[in-house]
C-alpha cells in the first residue's frame, strides 16, 4: 500500500479470511486506514470484492473503515453472489504490475503464511485470476453526483418505508419555511436560485411528511460543535452552501424539538461523538446511501441486501446504546439551543 501510494496505478483487493489481523490491533488499523487515504489522494484506482457474509463486529469495522473512502470516487466495490467456500481462506492484494501479497490456507488455520510476489509471469497470472473472480461478482454501488440529483430523489422516493439516517447536521426538511426564506434573504440569494431552492425545500417537506405518514424516520444526529453551523443541503444534493446565524440555528433546533414532542413516527437519537466526519448515511428498504457532506455533493448507493442489513444493524446498535425517551431528548435539544445562542 505504501508503494502504491507513492507509485500510483491500480490496486485489486480481495480477502475472505477473518479480519482480526487488521481490526484486532487498533494501531495497525489506523495505519491501514491512513495508507488507504494516501492511495486515494494520490489517484490510485482500487477494485475490491467485498465479503458481506461476515460476523456483526467484522462488518462494523468494515463499515467504519471503507465508507469514508468511497466519497473519493476512486473505489469500485463488488460482491460475490455465491456463498464463499467455507473450507478455505483466500487473500489477494495485487498492486498491478508491481507486487502481490497472496495467501491460500485452510479456514481456521492457526498458522497462515503469504507469498510476496514480484515476478511478472506470476503477477500476470494473478491478474487473470482476479479478473475471473470479478466476472463472478456484481457491482454493488450506484453513484449519483449533484447533476443527477433528480435520479437520486426518484430512487429514494420509491422507498418510503422505515428510514434510518446518521446525520452530522439537522435536515433541511425539519426547518420552518419562514426561517429558510429569511436566511436566503440575508444571504442575498434571489431570482431563479431562490425560487429553485424553495421549490426543492417544499419537495423535501412533502417527502418527509409522506415518510412520517407511511412509516417512520429514525434520525441519529451528531451535531457539530463550535464555529459557524452549515445548513445540511448535502442530504438532498442541493447545490448551495449557507451558514446559520446563532439565532437561526437555535430556531431550527426548536423546530426539531417540537417534532420530537408531537410526531410519534419521528425518533431522534443524539450521539456524543460522531463516528464519521465527512459522510452521512441513509438506510432504505433495500439500499444504503452514503452522502458526501462537502461540495461537490454526491450520493453513493449500495444495493447488496446483506450489506444493507449490516448497516441497518450497525445503526440499530447506535440507537440502542444512545437512545433516550422523548422528554430527555427534548431537554438535550434545549441545552443545545442554549449553547447555540
Amino acid at each position: 500500500m505504501t508503494d502504491a501510494a507513492r507509485q500510483g496505478g491500480e490496486l485489486f483487493l480481495y480477502s475472505d479470511e477473518p479480519m482480526e489481523w487488521m481490526s484486532g490491533d487498533r494501531e495497525y488499523f489506523a495505519l491501514w486506514a491512513s495508507l488507504m487515504v494516501a492511495c486515494v489522494k494520490n489517484g490510485v484506482k482500487i477494485k475490491i470484492i467485498h465479503n458481506v457474509d461476515r460476523a456483526g463486529a467484522e462488518m462494523t469495522d468494515a463499515i467504519q473503515g471503507w465508507f469514508p473512502l468511497y466519497i473519493s470516487g476512486m473505489i469500485e466495490p463488488y460482491v460475490f453472489s455465491k456463498t464463499r467456500n467455507a473450507r478455505l481462506c483466500h487473500t489477494m492484494f495485487l498492486h498491478m504490475g508491481h507486487a502481490c501479497i497472496h495467501g491460500f490456507f485452510p479456514a481456521g488455520a492457526s498458522d497462515r503464511w503469504y507469498d510476496y510476489l514480484t515476478e511478472k509471469p506470476k503477477l500476470d497470472a494473478l491478474e487473470r485470476e482476479y479478473r475471473e473472480m470479478l466476472s463472478a461478482a456484481t457491482p454493488s454501488l450506484k453513484t449519483f453526483p449533484a447533476d443527477r440529483r433528480e435520479d437520486f430523489l426518484r430512487f429514494r422516493a420509491d422507498r418510503t418505508e422505515v428510514q434510518t439516517c446518521l446525520l452530522r447536521a439537522l435536515p433541511v426538511a425539519s426547518m420552518p419555511e419562514g426561517l429558510l426564506e429569511r436566511m436566503l434573504s440575508r444571504a442575498e440569494v434571489s431570482g431563479e436560485k431562490r425560487t429553485a431552492v424553495l421549490a426543492d425545500y417544499r419537495d423535501m417537506r412533502r417527502r418527509f411528511a409522506e415518510l412520517l405518514k407511511q412509516g417512520s424516520v429514525n434520525m441519529i444526529l451528531c451535531p457539530e460543535g463550535g464555529g459557524a453551523q452549515e445548513v445540511n443541503f448535502s442530504l438532498d444534493l442541493v447545490d448551495l452552501s449557507l451558514d446559520y446565524t446563532p439565532e437561526e440555528y437555535a430556531e431550527h433546533i426548536a423546530a426539531v424539538a417540537a417534532l420530537v414532542e408531537k410526531e410519534r413516527n419521528f425518533h431522534l437519537t443524539l450521539l456524543p461523538e460522531a463516528p464519521f466526519r465527512d459522510i452521512q448515511l441513509v438506510t432504505m428498504k433495500d439500499a444504503v446511501a452514503v452522502l458526501r457532506r462537502r461540495e461537490p455533493y454526491a450520493a453513493f448507493v449500495f444495493l447488496n441486501p446483506m450489506l444493507t442489513e449490516s448497516v441497518s444493524d450497525y445503526l440499530a446498535s447506535l440507537i440502542e446504546q444512545f437512545s433516550a425517551d422523548r422528554r430527555a431528548t427534548v431537554e438535550a435539544l434545549e441545552t443545545l439551543k442554549a449553547i447555540a445562542k
